[in-house]
């Protein structure tokens, strides 16, 4: 009953040069961006791969963490799940090949969402799945055309459904999410740290909160970047980088203590493995002298191995770019584990 209808006469046939040119076509796009990212970067993945991963926590947590992010979501936008669970059993019902591969794909893809703790931001990895389950339900006849309109309304009040739809919000947007015991006051964080992301920045950066005589955006964050930057201090510790750099500006140094942005603390251990993370918020340790290496310009780590691992991750993310040092240092780093 799940086995797609491909006939093996028919692919005898026909060869399998097709769908492997298909199958080409369709992973260029992945494999020319893999190039540019290890020729340009030194790695084939962003850096905020590095950040959130291979934290050390352990796995059940992660599972208990996106399984709430799940939750999460069907709480707060109840249509994506059930819109993706749709397409994915019509998929299976109707065993096209091309429909059942690609809905299969989005379940692994959930699957893995969830094994790595989902995320901060309350259904943003939800996206991707949902678009492909939309473009799914958008190809196929699954209702008849005159139950089309019916159905558009029924999927309009589900989305429609949550405690704070999009739709009908105002300028004052900023939900209140439920907790339960929490040091952590009610507001568009939750108790496990997933975020209704729009309401935690509407007030200082929506549309409808935009005035001729308000300078957006009206953050704290973004004051303090401007401060930094009259202050002309060169270096500071931040965990949000966001606002406060791009008003700090280029004349100061951000040691960003998430390692969003910074490829050596990226792979430093955390500073706390137990019940002090937030997923997606994972403080690292700063290691001693990488301050006063980057003040001072010149490799300053009382560690060797650091000091050394530091020296090549400098050459391929600050060398030329297509020195043989630089190269060398590629293949150094990404077939060797970090120094801990």
């Amino acid at each position: 009953w799940l086995a797609p209808r491909v006939r093996p006469e028919v692919l005898a046939e026909r060869g399998w040069g097709r769908p492997l040119a298909a199958m080409g076509i369709g992973f260029l796009p992945l494999l020319v961006w893999e190039i540019f990212s290890v020729v340009y970067y030194g790695f084939a993945f962003p850096n905020t791969a590095y950040a959130k991963l291979g934290t050390g926590i352990a796995s059940s947590e992660l599972w208990s963490q996106g399984l709430h992010y799940l939750v999460n979501s069907l709480s707060q936008d109840p249509a994506t799940l059930m819109l993706i669970a749709l397409a994915l059993l019509l998929a299976l019902r109707r065993r096209r090949a091309a429909g059942v591969t690609s809905l299969c794909g989005v379940l692994l893809y959930i699957v893995y969402v969830v094994g790595m703790g989902g995320d901060f931001m309350s259904g943003r990895f939800l996206a991707a799945p949902l678009l492909v389950a939309a473009a799914y339900l958008a190809s196929v006849e699954w209702i008849p055309r005159p139950a089309v309109l019916p159905a558009a309304l029924v999927v309009l009040g589900v989305g429609l459904m949550g405690p704070n739809p999009s739709l009908l919000s105002g300028e004052d947007y900023a939900p209140r999410l439920p907790t339960r015991a929490s040091s952590r006051p009610p507001g568009p964080v939750d108790e496990r740290g997933v975020s209704d992301e729009r309401a935690f920045y509407y007030h200082a950066t929506g549309l409808l909160t935009a005035s001729r005589d308000r300078a957006m955006p009206v953050h704290r964050w973004a004051t303090q970047g401007k401060e930094a930057a009259l202050a002309g201090e060169p270096i500071v510790t931040r965990q949000a980088a966001g606002f406060f750099g791009y008003y700090a500006g280029s004349g100061v140094h951000i040691i960003d203590a998430f390692g969003l942005s910074d490829p050596l603390l990226a792979r430093m251990p955390l500073k706390s493995v137990g019940t002090g993370w937030r997923i997606g918020h994972f403080e690292r340790e700063i290691p001693p002298g990488y301050r006063l290496t980057l003040s001072e310009g010149e490799n300053r780590f009382a560690n060797t191995e650091l000091a050394n691992y530091y020296e090549k991750l400098s050459r391929i993310t600050r060398g030329k770019l297509f020195s043989a040092e630089r190269w060398a240092a590629i293949w150094q780093l990404n077939t060797e584990p970090p120094p801990r």
